[in-house]
């Protein structure tokens, strides 16, 4: 393969040399062009000359041959074919350049294990540039399922500690019994076009890395390894630093996460593919003390995030503490856009997106964009966040969800904004839960979205709220009833509520129910309620009642009906229904 590659370089040159000559004869060509091309001919038969006459031979132990060049710096051509390293080939300071059309590097059987970061095919520290290009390293080792007590059969395929300028690229990892690209305290990093196969642990780490990108690569696990941290592993990882780029990978049937940044800030997910990982999907959260020792921990919030037009599907491979297939956990200004996702792998939950926070300080800033997810248990999922926006999200279930779960679900959160989604459920009754949910938030806003085949259609509980507003929402077939307005909480006041505008069709096609909308003012009271231009349109199984608003007490101080209608097998709402109302405009 190389000799054919060398051919067509040396036909290249010649012709180079023969358009030069007819240049400089006929055309009146620059001088210095003459020797730039002279100079690029005379480095490519020099880089040919040390391939054709390497003194790596394939089928030896090139260890001690490797280690020399390495030490001296010199530019190292290794020809395609298999050698044998017998011990870490490593390098302190200095700068390393490594060039290969596929040489694979096969450790040998007695090849020194050791403990974590003890023990790879290169380690290499201190190095102010780093370049390898074009070479497998095969872990060679038959049982990957077992890292042994305290680590003893960790070895790597790369490890690169407090450098900077790396370039990687065209590289392989096989058979890794720990991970096989690991990156610590460095920066400027580019890895591009490698592989992690069947490795036992993470395929590629950055750990306190900043200006990292990894690019046009694939991590494929060994599956299932149930919960044990020293099987399996996480396809790609970053832990701390910033600036981490992830593009246009392919991870696959990881063990764990396919993908997770832990403390790491402006980070960026673009064009991935993960299929069939043990967990989640793809993962920003904050650092998580204990999780990573001799790092130290940040309780607090990550920032910058950039998670857009990745394909995930089909998680879970086995772990049953996964949760989401694209998760972010205590953070800001964050963006989830255009991604593909698929579920209906797990039974329990299972999120479609998931953004939260375990803090007194919520989650803020978010933006959950133009995203398709289908078949999970929940489609997006906040908790104790602020300042989002959810648009133009396209969710739906083309068959049952295994656990009863809702389709959008805001909790503890303040100033959401939920416009232009569907959320399409099934239609399979009480397992669709609401097709959304608003739980003991505040200020916000639902409009233009459609609501579908759900049990409910739209659920809305209050601590307390300025202001909050449903409008313009076609919500059609639900089981039960539609709308369900509420508080658990004593002495809970809005100044507004607005369900202006909306459509609601086939409610109670199951079960039928006392009311299309239920305002329950138990816990609750209202000052403006808004139900203006609002249409219910009936063939429900049952005729109930389009509106209630019940209560021995007068809990709604203005309740605005210009505009409605109710139209079908609906009754229209009775007076007798409306004893919470101190005002009612018609």
């Amino acid at each position: 393969m190389l000799n054919s590659i060398f051919e067509r370089k040396q036909q290249k040159m010649t012709f180079s040399v023969l358009l030069l000559t007819l240049c400089t004869s006929f055309l009146g060509c620059k001088k210095e062009e003459v020797i730039i091309d002279k100079k690029i001919l005379s480095t490519a038969a020099i880089s040919q000359s040390m391939l054709l006459n390497s003194p790596y031979k394939a089928g030896s132990d090139i260890t001690s041959l490797l280690q020399s060049d390495v030490n001296q710096e010199n530019e190292i051509l290794i020809p395609e074919g298999t050698y044998y390293i017998s011990k870490p080939i490593t390098k302190t300071n200095g700068t390393i350049n490594i060039k290969s059309d596929g040489a694979i590097l096969q450790m040998v059987p007695s090849f020194p294990s050791g403990k974590k970061n003890l023990s790879a095919g290169f380690i290499l520290t201190g190095l102010s540039n780093i370049s390898i290009d074009g070479l497998t390293i095969d872990g060679n080792r038959d049982n990957l399922l077992n890292a042994g007590k305290n680590w003893t059969n960790y070895i790597m395929g790369i490890q690169i500690l407090a450098s900077s300028n790396i370039s990687i690229k065209n590289c392989d990892i096989i058979n890794a019994p720990s991970i096989s690209f690991n990156i610590l305290n460095s920066s400027n990093i580019e890895l591009v076009n490698c592989s992690s196969v069947n490795g036992m642990f993470h395929g590629i780490v950055f750990q306190n890395c900043t200006n990292a990108i990894a690019s046009r690569s694939k991590v494929i696990g060994i599956g299932n390894q149930g919960n044990d941290v020293r099987k399996g592993g996480i396809g790609m990882l970053g832990i701390g630093g910033d600036h981490l780029s992830f593009t246009d990978n392919d991870i696959e049937n990881t063990s764990d996460t396919g993908t997770k940044t832990e403390g790491s800030n402006f980070v960026t997910w673009s064009g991935n593919t993960l299929k069939n990982c043990g967990k989640d999907g793809i993962k920003f959260q904050n650092l998580i003390a204990g999780e990573n020792p001799g790092v130290e921990a940040n309780l607090d919030f990550v920032t910058d995030a950039k998670i857009m037009n990745n394909t995930i599907d089909q998680i879970y491979n086995g772990r049953n503490d996964g949760s989401s297939l694209i998760q972010v956990w205590n953070a800001h200004n964050v963006e989830v856009t255009g991604n593909l996702i698929t579920g209906g792998s797990k039974t329990g939950q299972e999120d479609g997106i998931c953004i939260w926070s375990d803090t007194d300080i919520n989650a803020k800033y978010i933006t959950v964009s133009g995203n398709t997810i289908k078949n999970t248990n929940r489609f997006i999922y906040l908790s104790k966040v602020s300042n989002a926006t959810i648009t133009e999200n396209n969710c739906e279930n083309l068959v049952a969800p295994k656990t009863k779960y809702d389709g959008f679900t805001a909790e503890y959160s303040d100033k959401i904004s939920v416009t232009n989604n569907l959320f399409r459920r099934s239609a399979t009754g009480a397992i669709d839960g609401f097709a959304a949910k608003m739980y003991e938030s505040a200020n916000f806003e639902l409009q233009n979205n459609k609501l579908e085949n759900a049990y409910n259609a739209l659920e809305l509980s209050f601590v307390s709220s300025d202001s909050s507003s449903v409008s313009n929402n076609q919500m059609d077939n639900f089981s039960s009833y539609a709308i369900s307005v509420y508080s658990t909480t004593t002495g809970t006041v809005l100044n507004s509520l607005k369900l202006m505008g909306n459509t609601l069709s086939r409610a109670g096609m199951a079960t039928g129910y006392s009311a299309v909308i239920r305002v329950d003012p138990t816990n609750l009271s209202i000052d403006d309620l808004d139900l203006s231009n609002t249409k219910i349109i009936g063939n429900a199984r049952f005729g109930d009642v389009g509106l209630e608003v019940k209560s021995d007490l007068k809990k709604v101080n203005t309740l605005n009906l210009t505009g409605f209608s109710v139209t079908g097998n609906v009754f229209y709402p009775a007076s007798v229904d409306l004893t919470a109302c101190k005002t009612i405009l018609k």
